[in-house]
């Protein structure tokens, strides 16, 4: 199955099932961001890495942020913090994020972060090259 069918399958499921497979990917993926965050217990980490995802086209919609804050156990306000305002520094947090997981993890990461950009029912151009470049 290629990327683009494995991203449209993601888009045509209900939000209860991305909920499910994004929880049981950060299940595998947050103790990585422990190891790399030594001041959280790796939420506030993951947060930056997925408000760098969904803001890859240059914009959060409401969907993108409920469904993080739902997957985090945040209030949504909470992620405003980590809207990236220097998309060269948030290229560095992914970039440092990516290189920290094996390929189990970041396959993980990878099914976690195309669950919640399909969220919104769509994964546009930008945000389906931020998947690629994880991948990469």
């Amino acid at each position: 199955m290629s990327l683009r069918e494995t991203l449209q399958g993601l888009v045509n499921k209900s939000r209860e099932e991305l909920f499910v497979l994004a929880k049981m990917s950060m299940a595998r993926v947050l103790p990585y961001c422990r190891n790399v965050d030594n001041t959280t217990d790796g939420t506030a980490w993951l947060a930056s890495v997925l408000m760098t995802a969904v803001a890859a086209d240059g914009e959060v919609s409401r969907a993108e942020s409920r469904f993080i804050a739902a997957i985090l156990g945040w209030e949504e306000e909470q992620l405003a913090a980590w809207v990236p305002a220097d998309r060269e520094q948030a290229n560095e947090t992914v970039d440092r994020f990516v290189d920290a997981l094996d390929a189990e993890t970041k396959a993980a990461a990878c099914l976690l972060i195309s669950a919640v950009l399909a969220c919104d029912g769509h994964i546009n151009f930008e945000e389906n090259a931020f998947i690629r470049k994880m991948i990469a």
